[in-house]
């Protein structure tokens, strides 16, 4: 996993260019309309999944959560008839989409593919013993069986940049709640309104022992911030994440140069003051990769550092 990881993984979590491993860190040199092949994030995921049962840690479910934000749930397409996906994402500038159709496209990342989109619950909740680990910010009902308890999650996150869980029942057990990596200044935890002096750092989880009543309340603020993320290989080529989402530029045919004052990002991008994830900047309309669907994109930047 490490050696995918830290080696050659794309921006949206995805690998392989053409359906091969290219040389460890080619990635700005293999920006190809063949990059990421769908299935190979979908075997990632579980692999993920599976490390994760025998060693639970964040770093797994930090990566877990890119790959399943910025190329599983950007592999279909969400006004298709019937769900069409994708076989490669493409990545190089000015490329789109191509997707599966009803007669005559298949491939091993469509029938994958169709079962991507049944596992969005898959991995927001793992318990063991009397300890719950919550992973995933994705609206769910968790029902705990064995302790008798229920958890309602709600949120409209990535749109809402916080959880909150609702607790329903009467029981004593530990709950560990994952701080991503990517929440810095401004993440805190809250109970019943009252802030938690839990002093964690990115990428670990922050530990909750309490003897929990019902209708207790958790709430997660997780303040989003603007970084930019350079391919290992290519000077100045990167891509511009949101927090955990990746932002992709629309209706750019070529790769472009973004001009970015590094110690200010929080203030060059203008906000849709309707919606919380649409931007403008240098006169590009930005909005989260797993938006886009029919027009030309490009994910990655010339951005001089």
């Amino acid at each position: 996993m490490k050696m995918v990881i830290d080696h050659h993984m794309y921006i949206i979590g995805g690998t392989s260019e053409g359906e091969i491993f290219r040389d460890p860190d080619k990635i700005g040199t293999f920006l190809t309309d063949k990059t990421c092949e769908t299935c190979c994030t979908y075997n990632m995921l579980k692999l993920t999944k599976q490390l994760f049962m025998h060693d639970p840690k964040a770093e797994y479910m930090d990566y877990y959560e890119r790959g399943l934000y910025n190329h599983i749930l950007a592999s279909q397409h969400d006004q298709s008839n019937h769900g069409f996906t994708t076989y490669f994402v493409p990545l190089k500038p000015g490329a789109k989409k191509r997707y599966s159709n009803d007669y005559h496209s298949f491939s091993c990342c469509h029938g994958t593919g169709m079962e991507n989109h049944t596992k969005y619950g898959e991995c927001i909740y793992f318990h063991k013993n009397d300890t719950l680990w919550i992973n995933l910010f994705i609206p769910s009902e968790l029902t705990w069986k064995r302790k008798n308890i229920t958890i309602r999650q709600e949120t409209g996150f990535p749109e809402e940049q916080g959880s909150t869980f609702i607790i329903g029942g009467n029981q004593t057990f530990s709950i560990k709640i994952r701080r991503p990596f990517w929440a810095q200044d401004g993440f805190s935890i809250r109970i019943n309104d009252v802030v938690q002096s839990k002093s964690t750092e990115p990428g670990t989880y922050v530990t909750i022992h309490r003897n929990w009543r019902d209708g207790d309340k958790i709430s997660v603020d997780l303040p989003f911030q603007y970084r930019v993320e350079y391919t290992p290989d290519v000077t100045d080529v990167g891509g511009i994440m949101y927090g955990p989402v990746l932002l992709g530029g629309e209706n750019i045919n070529s790769l472009v140069i973004l001009n970015l004052d590094h110690s200010n990002l929080m203030n060059l991008f203008i906000e849709d003051e309707n919606d919380p994830l649409h931007f403008t900047f240098q006169g590009i309309s930005f909005q989260p990769f797993y938006r886009i669907h029919d027009t030309p994109y490009s994910v990655y930047f010339n951005i001089p550092q």
